[in-house]
């Protein structure tokens, strides 16, 4: 459990790792950087039959988010009761809205909530870099993408589908990171997304997020920063 410290750093946070980092900092009124992971992880489930109670302090976990040593690697991703989503009030009032949109369209009476709008947003944001020329090579073979005009054609079908993927699941994690941030804003916090430098040709998880309790020295040099143009 945490104790004494002057800044909360979390490195390859999956899942609700990443909102329990920047809940605690903000617990605390101190900085975060905060470096998030898989998305999809948010949807995981704790078990109900946890160790609860911090043998070390006394301290109720289920108060603190601090992890029990009963959870298994996928449950420690996984978001305690007092982390919901959407995180910020921004996305929940805008997914709101369009929940009950006047459209009476097929798409408005299947995705009749925030959390079913969140949920999609949440898996497209777990996109792949690039696959191999071999795998794109056995997508080309497939069912789906087989046509008439030979194996180019399906090539371009092929490259054309993942760019779109890519950048649909860009998009998607700059919502999920920028509704992160945007709670933290609302809980009197200056924060920037930044962003690590290129490990491949489309590594995508490359979001740094960093805040600081807004008046503060370390939130000034926060907004010195330039973030970059994460492409």
């Amino acid at each position: 459990p945490l104790r004494t410290c002057s800044a909360i750093v979390s490195l390859h946070a999956c899942g609700a790792a990443s909102d329990l980092a920047i809940a605690a900092a903000v617990q605390r009124s101190i900085p975060f950087a905060v470096s998030p992971c898989c998305i999809g992880k948010v949807k995981a489930t704790r078990s109900r039959t946890i160790l609860d109670l911090d043998t070390h302090t006394g301290s109720d976990r289920r108060k603190t988010g601090m992890p029990s040593l009963s959870l298994s690697a996928s449950e420690r991703s996984a978001a305690p009761d007092f982390i919901t989503y959407p995180r910020s009030k921004v996305l929940r009032d805008f997914e709101m809205a369009q929940s009950k949109s006047s459209d009476k369209s097929i798409h408005a009476k299947i995705y009749d909530s925030a959390e079913v709008y969140y949920n999609l947003i949440v898996n497209a944001a777990d996109y792949n870099p690039p696959p191999s020329k071999h795998a794109k090579r056995n997508m080309t073979q497939s069912k789906e993408l087989r046509t008439d005009n030979a194996s180019n054609r399906n090539e371009e079908e092929v490259d054309k589908m993942l760019l779109l993927q890519r950048k649909r699941g860009r998009m998607a994690k700059r919502i999920i990171e920028t509704d992160r941030l945007k709670w933290a804003e609302e809980q009197g916090y200056t924060v920037k997304m930044m962003s690590i430098p290129r490990l491949g040709p489309n590594y995508p998880k490359r979001e740094i997020l960093i805040g600081a309790k807004s008046g503060s020295v370390a939130s000034t040099k926060i907004l010195q920063l330039i973030p970059p143009v994460i492409s």
